[in-house]
């Protein structure tokens, strides 16, 4: 992934997430993504990690 980034100039990446999915939320945020306090067209909300 960390050629993408430098090829894209990508300064964060998105996600998003269900949030009666847990064990999902617990495993983005050990790597290091934080909800942004936004949600997506499906109101799933939204999760972002700064690279």
């Amino acid at each position: 992934m960390g050629s993408r980034l430098e090829e894209y100039d990508c300064p964060e990446i998105y996600l998003s997430i269900v949030e009666d999915n847990q064990a999902a939320i617990h495993l983005y945020r050990k790597f290091g993504f934080a909800f942004n306090g936004e949600s997506d067209y499906n109101n799933e909300r939204l999760m972002v990690k700064k690279v």
